[in-house]
């Protein structure tokens, strides 16, 4: 909203009002919650310049941080952070989807690699039990063939 405007400011220690005419500023915001003007830094250092010598140096300094000024390209706009808020959902959904995605992959790779190393681990296991039992049987038949030899001897 472009506002061509006569700003004007009341020194109270003077009773004579004095007028500063600005160029056109741009205002945004509302009322009642501070605005914002854009203007060029030649325009604002002009504008600090001719209410320094109405208002005095401390008075402007006050105006002055009153009145953010900034270009309008820095400014964020309620569409801007719709618009800000869905890429951000729409990143947070793509992130989601490829880590389900990657985590079921390694998953899917540990179980597989665990699947492997199960199986080896049963068949190490059988191969010593089977090992145990020939051994046992041996010995048996080693003790069996002792005791048949000392009781025909008796």
């Amino acid at each position: 909203m472009h506002v061509a405007t006569t700003v004007i400011w009341q020194d109270h220690s003077n009773p004579e009002t004095h007028h500063v005419a600005v160029d056109t500023l741009e205002i945004t915001g509302r009322m009642g919650h501070g605005f914002h003007v854009a203007i060029s830094e030649a325009a604002r250092n002009d504008l600090y310049t001719g209410l320094s010598e109405l208002l005095g140096p401390e008075r402007t300094e006050t105006l002055m941080s009153a009145i953010h000024l900034h270009d309008l390209d820095e400014v964020a706009t309620k569409s801007d952070i719709v618009l800000l808020k869905g890429d951000i959902a729409l990143l947070g959904a793509k992130f989601r989807s490829e880590f389900r995605s990657e985590l079921r992959s390694e998953v899917d790779s540990l179980r597989t690699e665990l699947s492997g190393q199960i199986a080896g681990l049963g068949e190490t296991l059988n191969n010593r039990i089977d090992r145990v039992f020939y051994a046992n049987i041996a010995t048996m038949l080693g003790v069996l063939g002792a005791m048949t030899t000392l009781i025909v001897k008796l």
